[in-house]
């Protein structure tokens, strides 16, 4: 490793560019390099603070808050990812590439969401699933903090710090990534997995390696990307989250991370889920509405995994059927959740600019303590005096004559009328696309009704949108 670090003068002879602000800008790195600078790194030769003191913009990269006394068990065993990711590239060196992104989305470039008229893209949802492990071939989200990373180099071991520690090269980002605007993202193409965890948080544990045989593209980057988008944090106020400024906010922050400019005709689906809804305090069924309606715009299909959460899998399932049911496009379920905030407020819920409360609260500090997993779900406590989440009040809105407490008709009698199609199941296998050639289309002609006797076989090989999805009740992996 040390050889490795000195290394350094020569695999890196020129100085290496911001990802500033405001700037749409790329930098391209060999996985020796992005090494090399880990391994410098690993031992704090880089003579950036790590205090966010001097208010700098970029996180900062030395893993001297690893190295702490008293550091508690999930931080030793990320130091475990780390350290055999050192031994598997000090042994035999990747020689592909890696490309770190920052994507930036000027006023005039964010849709109108009121009056777009695309439909909601076709779904996968599924409860036993994870992004890093069944969304292979899909556009990955990272819920990221405005600090890329977050509290990867601390305490932190939730979904973004996970991610970063069993594919460190993703870490060499915090070098050169100024903090993130409401309006970017950043998007990175090529990292490499090393290692295999189980747990999550408190309980996280490294699991031995991990070999990674997903293909290469023409640049020698592995076909794995991921996009970093950073929630908003309403931990100290849940309810500012409905606020119409604070949709819109990650209404804009989700398409900026799924925004493809150079694919125009063949855009993967995205693997996500519940994006901002643990340390950040962020309501489940709000975030998974959203999400759907970036991907609608950015003409992308989702796959969408709730961690466990079998009655979240079906909330999804449920209002995406309606939804697609009734033809409702994005601009549609804008205004229903425009509603929806505007009847909080009328209710004594939310918060306002002058009221009590954090309205845009900062994000969580990675470096300081406290930084912890939670497990939040706001969305179906009282909220500014109404007892309803909100899947209920669309549906309410779209169904006037059925109440929450109405029996829907099951999932396995719908089948999309929109183009766009439901999955839900519990499902441990790994879930396929190509990397290149799935793509959502927003004016797909409608599917016909059929009886659900279609096998299991049938399922897997249906052809991108043009046959009906069969309904999965099993743990088979299918096809987005």
């Amino acid at each position: 490793m040390a050889e490795l670090a000195l290394e350094l003068p020569k695999l890196c002879s020129q100085p290496i560019p911001l990802l500033k602000k405001g700037m749409a800008h790329s930098i391209t790195l060999s996985q020796k390099q992005a090494a090399c600078l880990l391994a410098n790194a690993f031992f704090c030769t880089f003579p950036h603070s790590n205090s966010r003191e001097d208010r700098s913009p970029v996180p900062g990269i030395n893993f001297s808050r690893l190295y702490r006394d008293g550091i508690p068990q999930r931080t030793r065993e990320k130091l475990k990812c780390l350290l055999h990711y050192f031994k598997t590239v000090t042994e035999h060196m990747p020689q592909g590439n890696i490309t770190y992104s920052r994507q930036v989305l000027k006023r005039h470039d964010l849709p109108n969401w009121e009056t777009r008229q695309d439909f909601f893209p076709k779904l996968r949802v599924d409860s036993g699933g994870t992004i890093e492990d069944n969304g292979e071939g899909m556009l990955q989200a990272d819920f990221a903090n405005k600090y890329i990373g977050g509290g990867v180099l601390g305490e932190g071991c939730v979904q973004e710090e996970i991610r970063f520690v069993i594919c460190p090269e993703l870490l060499v980002s915090l070098l050169f990534t100024e903090v993130l605007e409401k309006n970017e993202a950043v998007i990175i193409t090529g990292s490499q997995r090393y290692s295999r965890y189980k747990g999550y948080a408190t309980s996280f544990e490294w699991d031995g390696g991990y070999e990674d045989t997903i293909a290469r593209d023409n640049w020698g980057r592995h076909c794995t990307q991921v996009t970093a988008i950073d929630a908003i944090n309403v931990k100290r106020d849940v309810d500012c989250q409905f606020e119409a400024d604070s949709m819109l906010r990650e209404l804009n922050k989700a398409y900026v991370g799924f925004y493809d400019p150079y694919n125009q005709r063949h855009k993967t689906a995205v693997a996500t889920g519940n994006w901002g809804c643990g340390a950040f305090g962020g309501d489940s069924r709000l975030k998974a509405l959203i999400q759907l309606m970036a991907a609608a715009v950015a003409e992308r299909d989702v796959c969408y995994f709730t961690y466990k959460d079998n009655k979240l899998t079906q909330d999804i399932y449920d209002i995406h059927q309606l939804i697609t049911d009734r033809r409702l496009t994005v601009g549609d379920v804008w205004k229903f959740i425009s509603d929806y905030s505007q009847t909080i407020r009328g209710s004594g819920g939310g918060s306002s600019r002058g009221g009590k409360g954090v309205y845009y609260s900062p994000n969580v500090n990675p470096h300081g303590r406290g930084y912890e997993s939670a497990s939040y779900d706001h969305s179906t406590r009282a909220i500014g005096g109404i007892r309803k989440n909100m899947f209920e009040f669309i549906r309410e809105k779209v169904l006037p004559t059925t109440t929450s407490h109405g029996t829907p008709s099951s999932p396995a009698d719908h089948y999309g009328s929109a183009g766009a199609t439901s999955h839900v199941g519990s499902h441990h296998g790994t879930s396929e696309s190509s990397y290149d050639d799935r793509h959502s289309h927003s004016t797909r002609p409608p599917l016909q009704r059929t009886s659900s006797s279609h096998s299991e076989e049938d399922s897997h090989g249906a052809d991108d949108g043009e046959e009906d999805w069969k309904q999965i009740t099993t743990t088979q992996s299918t096809h987005i």
